[in-house]
């Protein structure tokens, strides 16, 4: 799942925006959370208080409170990695967009095509930095598996299953040590034996969840976060 933020303080601007997103989102079968933020402070505020980060971020420079560019610079510090695209309407502010390693900038009014390279550039900056898992391979080499292409992970002894698109892979590893390194790609414990990747889950019960028709069982001791987590996925 791609996470967007979309900071801009004028309605008008942030329904069409988002709504162009959507649009965009639905043509390439991606599945994308957006979150709305009515000015820079919001934003400033939300980044300090929350351990998920965002791998898009549109950010209006004009704004009451704290400038989008001031705001851009909180966030840079915290994360190196998150694409920033600024939407303004006077474009010698975004020129400023060197100052935060900008990706790039759109000028409004906003057009969806317009919309659809800035999203096709972050999307590459994206999957460039996303997770990569290195496993071994059923001929004896080893084989880089991207985090997005792993269902989930199944502890055996001191060993991990990992059921990928690419097969069944098995490491000499923590299930702790991966699901740390999967952290931010989304994956969620269900239980002390098993890692989930909630983009898969097709079925889910109050007691099980079903990835690829593998019914798995939701600990009790892991029962209300992983709940409380899978929820707030959905």
């Amino acid at each position: 799942m791609v996470r967007v933020a979309v900071v801009e303080d004028e309605k008008v601007y942030s329904d069409e925006l988002i709504g162009f997103i959507r649009r965009y989102a639905k043509e390439k079968d991606i599945l994308m959370d957006i979150v709305l933020f009515e000015n820079g402070m919001d934003f400033d505020e939300y980044i300090d208080s929350h351990s998920e980060r965002f791998d898009i971020v549109f950010m209006d420079i004009k704004m009451p409170y704290v400038n989008g560019l001031s705001s851009a610079k909180h966030l840079r510090a915290c994360d190196p990695y998150v694409s920033i695209i600024f939407t303004t309407v006077m474009m010698q502010y975004a020129t400023r967009g060197y100052e935060v390693d900008a990706l790039d900038y759109m000028v409004k009014p906003i057009r969806y095509l317009n919309l659809s390279i800035k999203l096709d550039k972050a999307m590459t900056r994206i999957v460039r930095n996303k997770a990569v898992i290195t496993l071994p391979a059923q001929d004896g080499g080893l084989v880089r598996v991207p985090a997005s292409d792993i269902y989930y992970v199944e502890s055996q002894d001191h060993y991990c299953l990992f059921h990928t698109k690419q097969g069944d892979m098995l490491k000499l590893i923590s299930l702790s040590t991966v699901e740390e390194t999967l952290r931010d790609e989304g994956f969620l414990r269900c239980s002390n034996s098993f890692l989930i990747n909630p983009v898969y889950v097709t079925r889910m019960t109050n007691t099980t969840i079903v990835i690829r028709e593998r019914e798995i069982s939701i600990s009790r001791r892991k029962h209300k976060e992983f709940m409380q987590e899978i929820a707030r996925y959905f």
